[in-house]
């Protein structure tokens, strides 16, 4: 379980959102920044440009977690992935990711927390720089999740558990 779990981690979880997704990302959104900003288009409120790079970001990354369990799956033979071997490769993963994401997210909650009124007044202002982290803290997760789980066939055991389960419950 443990073995294959980290086989998971370091192919679909490290290498491939980290190393090519992140490296990827900031490749894509230099060059659509660039070009926005030649064509004045970024002029005006900087969280819609804020929001295209977080959701190209997220779609980059979403997409190399994709690529990763393709090649895992092609690399590992018919390789199944345990319900537990996702949960510590998921683990692993978002132990390696939150430490990215959680700075940005505890800047905003303290200054907010430092400028109460400010956030009473402009609700929509709050809404809009808590929204970004939030974003990356969920999408991320899920994706790396799902990805596994749409691309991974699931084992023996999970199988029967699951027939097990579906046929209690009807």
């Amino acid at each position: 379980m443990l073995g294959r779990a980290l086989k998971h981690y370091i192919l679909v979880g490290a290498i491939f959102p980290f190393a090519g997704g992140w490296l990827l990302t900031a490749v894509v959104n230099t060059a659509i920044g660039l070009t926005l900003e030649s064509m004045g288009v970024l002029e005006g409120d900087p969280y819609w440009w804020a929001l295209l790079s977080t959701c190209s970001s997220l779609a980059i990354i979403a997409s190399m977690s994709f690529l990763g369990n393709r090649l895992y799956r092609r690399g590992f033979g018919p390789a199944s992935l345990s319900q537990w071997s996702l949960l510590v490769s998921t683990i692993l993963f978002m132990s390696t990711l939150y430490p990215w994401i959680a700075p940005p997210l505890l800047d905003t909650l303290n200054m907010l927390e430092g400028h109460v009124q400010y956030a009473v007044r402009n609700t929509g202002e709050v809404v809009k720089m808590l929204s970004l982290p939030l974003l990356r803290w969920a999408v991320l997760p899920v994706s790396y999740v799902l990805a596994a789980r749409i691309l991974l066939p699931k084992t023996a055991a999970d199988a029967v558990t699951s027939s097990e389960n579906d046929s209690r419950g009807a």
